[in-house]
This record gives C-alpha cells, structure tokens and sequence, in this order.
C-alpha cells in the first residue's frame, strides 16, 4: 500500500494537481491538511475544521470512519486505521494539549495505526535543529501512546523562500512501525510542503463495517 502525506497550503493549483500526482504515483491512501475543497464522494472523510483529509484514492471503501473532531479525522481502510491531523500554528499551548489528549483517548486500541498530519511542532528527535514546547509536548505523547516515529534524515517537509523546517510528522505503532518505508519525495506538489511518500508492507484483517461512524 502507497501512503501520500501532503499539506496543500490551502492552494487550488496544488488541489488540481493531486489527482495527477496520486495517479501517477499510485497512491491508495492520501493523508491531507489544509485542503482547498472538499471531494464529495464517500471515500473522503475531512474534519470539522475542514483542514485534515483522507482520500481512499482507489476507492477502497472506508470500514469506519469518524469526522466529528477537531485537527483530525480517521478512517479505517483495508484493516488499517488511518489518522490525518492539522495543528495549525494559530491554535495555544492548551488547546494543542487539548487536542493531543483527545487524540490519545480516540486512537487507544485502534490498531494497526498511522498518524500523519502538520503538527507545526519542532523536535531535534525528528531532525530540527530545536525542539520547543509543542515538539516536548509530542513527544510526551508519542512515549504515552507507544507510537515510533517515521521521519528519519533532516530534510525539510516545508520550504518557504530560504526558510524551512520539519514540521509534516508520521507516526505508527509497533504493529506497523516495522513495515513502512517513509521518504520525502521530490514531487512537484505547487505546495510550500514536500510530498511524503510511504510504503506500506503490511495487510490488516478486515473488519466488519462499524455502524454510524462515517
């Protein structure tokens, strides 16, 4: 299974080309923030925000799904919980441990599991030069949570003119952690943030559909 991460920047010509970038690369699942528009088919789950997004790109049917929070959304595809979040730069200290906590209390016991989103947050453990106090406040969560992070190197995810940094995070626990490839790509996105690339070596059991969640 192929996993696109992206953040869109909120752009329409980084929206148009998604399609062709999600063909082109084979992409099953797409993990997305700050979203132009909304796709209106079933396989699309966003937040309430409408600034975090999952796409079943090839129309693999969601299991379940919740669209109800706030910075984030989930789906269960082929036996894989799939978690897309955005903690835009906006949101305070305790809203972001708000957020957290919530995001804690609603992945327990979903596994196997991936997080990916735009955390806005800075951490030498995944190759910024700093860590300030949402990176701590994240890390207490990924110890928390049992989750491994996926980023490796100190390539930039967002590239601004002659500024950029690490801040489009994947994370997965030890049930999946072992099994995925995780990359940034070279794509042209028409977005200031790189495209991440992951593959996914691992088959989920499948599930009976859950009723009421999506």
């Amino acid at each position: 299974m192929r996993i696109l991460q992206l953040n869109l920047n909120h752009c329409a010509a980084a929206q148009d080309l998604l399609e062709q970038t999600v063909f082109e690369n084979n992409i099953d699942v797409a993990l997305l923030s700050e979203q132009y528009s909304q796709r209106s088919e079933s396989t699309w789950a966003t937040d309430i925000s409408g600034k975090a997004a999952i796409w079943s790109c090839k129309g693999q049917p969601f299991i379940s799904c919740s669209k109800d929070h706030n910075c984030y959304t989930w789906a269960n595809i082929r036996g894989i919980y799939f978690v897309s979040c955005y903690a835009p730069p906006s949101v305070l200290i305790k809203g972001f441990e708000d957020f957290l906590l919530e995001l804690a209390l609603e992945t327990r016991g979903k596994s196997p599991v991936i997080i990916a989103g735009d955390f806005n947050a800075w951490s030498t453990a995944w190759g910024s030069r700093h860590t300030n106090y949402r990176g701590r406040l994240l890390l207490e969560f990924l110890s928390q949570t049992n989750l491994t992070i996926m980023n490796s190197g100190t390539q930039n995810t967002f590239q601004k003119g002659n500024k950029g940094s690490i801040i489009d995070l994947m994370f997965a626990n030890d049930a999946l952690s072992r099994h995925i490839k995780w990359t940034v790509s070279d794509i042209f996105t028409n977005s200031d943030h790189m495209a991440i690339i992951a593959n996914v070596s691992f088959s989920g059991e499948t599930e009976p559909r859950s009723k009421g969640t999506c």
